[in-house]
C-alpha cells in the first residue's frame, strides 16, 4: 500500500504545486491525502506520509517553513481521536464528509494562528499573515470543492487498499 500512496502523494503534489496554479486555482489537495490518511492510516507508515506531505508543502510554498508540517500532523492526530468517536460510520460519506469539512476550517485557523506564533516568538519575519475569512461565500465554496474531492480521494483510496490487500491475499495463498 505505500507505494500506492508515493504514487497519489506525487500525483496530488504535481497536481497543486504545477497544474492547477497554471489555471489560477489554489487548492490544498496533499491536505484531502493527510485527513484520508489520518482517518484510515494512523500508524508509524501513516505518520510518515504525514509528515512527507507536510514538508513538501511547506518546501515549495511561500509560507513559513513548519506551519504546514506542524499544523498536518496535529490535524491528523485530531482527525484520528474523531475518527475513533465515529468508528462505527467508517463507510458514512456524510460522516466523512462532515470531519473534512470540519477539519479544513480548523486546519485553515489552526495555520493562521501557529503562524502568528511563529512570528511572536521570533522563528519567522514574515509578516503577512493572512487570516482565513471564514464568513465568505468563496472561501465557504472553496470549503464544499475541497470536501467533495476528498470524498472522491477516499473513495479512490479505498479502491486501492482493496486491490493491495487482495494481492497480499493471493501471495499469502500462493506461499502456502
Amino acid at each position: 500500500m505505500n507505494k500506492f500512496i508515493g504514487i497519489i502523494v506525487v500525483v496530488l503534489f504535481l497536481l497543486q504545486f504545477s497544474f492547477l496554479p497554471a489555471f489560477g486555482v489554489e487548492s490544498n489537495l496533499l491536505l484531502a491525502l493527510v485527513m484520508i490518511l489520518a482517518q484510515r492510516r494512523f500508524d508509524f507508515s501513516g505518520i510518515v506520509w504525514i509528515l512527507i506531505c507536510g514538508i513538501l508543502v511547506d518546501m515549495f510554498s511561500a509560507r513559513m517553513f513548519g506551519v504546514n508540517t506542524l499544523s498536518f500532523v496535529l490535524l491528523g492526530l485530531i482527525i484520528n481521536l474523531a475518527n475513533s468517536f465515529f468508528i462505527a460510520f467508517e463507510s458514512n460519506r456524510v460522516i466523512n464528509s462532515v470531519i473534512y469539512f470540519i477539519g479544513k476550517v480548523f486546519f485553515d485557523v489552526m495555520k493562521y494562528y501557529l503562524g502568528a506564533v511563529f512570528v511572536i516568538i521570533g522563528i519567522t519575519e514574515f509578516n503577512a499573515i493572512i487570516a482565513p475569512k471564514v464568513f465568505s461565500f468563496g472561501y465557504v465554496l472553496s470549503l464544499i470543492i475541497f470536501t467533495i474531492f476528498a470524498v472522491i480521494l477516499l473513495i479512490v483510496y479505498e479502491k486501492l487498499e482493496k486491490i493491495s490487500g487482495e494481492k497480499r491475499q493471493r501471495l499469502i495463498i500462493n506461499k502456502s
